[in-house]
């Protein structure tokens, strides 16, 4: 039976397809196995743990160009100092503590998905 992911949704551009997606942090392997890897390390530390997870965070998704967008007004010609960039991790920050709640109550399906991920592509290389 398949680990359903939790789902946490963003705005990025897809260059494949030219166009602003959706994507699911979660849906990272590289975030979600150090997630696990955090959640076992500091299982009794939530300080800890939030710190951990919003450094992963910044890691993977803070000001990289391939998960950066920009924000205008709707107007026919927006100046320059009217438009933001913004990227994966400023959009997640913006709700922290709603996010870290979320990740917290999700923990067990985070390491459920490391571990079935790990198994399916033989992640150590075991035989």
């Amino acid at each position: 039976m398949a680990v359903v992911l939790p789902v946490w949704n963003v705005y990025y551009y897809n260059h494949n397809s030219r166009k602003i997606e959706t994507h699911n942090v979660f849906n990272h392997w590289r975030f979600i196995e150090y997630s696990a890897k955090a959640i076992k390390k500091f299982k009794d530390d939530t300080k800890a743990l939030e710190e951990q997870i919003r450094k992963e965070l910044m890691y993977y998704y803070w000001s990289k160009y391939e998960w950066e967008v920009i924000i205008s007004p709707f107007t026919t010609n927006p100046k320059d100092d009217e438009c933001i960039k913004v990227d994966v991790y400023s959009q997640i920050m913006l709700n922290w503590d709603i996010f870290f709640a979320y990740f917290l109550t999700h923990r067990k399906e985070i390491l459920k998905y490391d571990k079935e991920m790990r198994k399916k592509y033989d992640y150590y290389g075991k035989s």
